[in-house]
């Protein structure tokens, strides 16, 4: 007749137990690393550390400068609701116009450009912008990349380093 073997002589119940017995061992070992070393997702003074995160918003927003600004592009386009900008590998004069709530202009200490890159990180660059007159700050740019960017004209005071941050969203074409 037949000759009968064993279930644990075939390959593929072989390979289920070891794919069983691993799985089995590498959650053991999890569970022995979690009692050994705690993530630290729990504290003791979980309360006190966040009314003091939103405080310290809280002054933060109130430091901050109430300044009116505006961000212009020479060429640019509105495009569902970003810029449309021809700066691709060519040079954009880019305006920034900074005043307090009365409409007089406002000098800060400085004032930059920042382009992040999303799909790219080592594309993004910052540009410093010059003054023109009170108030008003020039840049040329150039985005080495067609598409989408995430742009920041970053104002700062003096006094602490107070930001302010104006963001815009550009789209960089030929």
């Amino acid at each position: 007749m037949s000759n009968k073997q064993s279930a644990f002589r075939s390959p593929w119940v072989i390979g289920w137990l070891v794919l069983l017995l691993s799985v089995l061992a590498i959650n053991f070992t999890f569970v022995i690393l979690a009692v050994k070393k705690p993530p630290g997702l729990v504290v003791d003074d979980a309360y006190e550390r966040g009314k003091d995160l939103h405080e310290n918003i809280r002054k933060r927003q109130a430091e901050k400068p109430k300044w009116k600004t505006h961000v212009e592009f020479s060429g640019a386009k509105s495009f569902m609701g970003d810029l449309k900008i021809p700066a691709f590998n060519k040079p954009v004069k880019l305006d920034y116009v900074v005043t307090d709530q009365q409409g007089a202009p406002v000098e800060p200490h400085s004032v930059t450009f920042y382009a992040y890159r999303n799909s790219d990180a080592k594309q993004d660059f910052s540009v410093e912008m010059t003054k023109v007159e009170p108030g008003h700050y020039q840049a040329e740019i150039s985005f080495p990349l067609k598409g989408v960017w995430d742009t920041y004209v970053t104002a700062t005071t003096g006094v602490g380093n107070i930001e302010h941050n104006t963001a815009q969203n550009i789209f960089a074409e030929d």
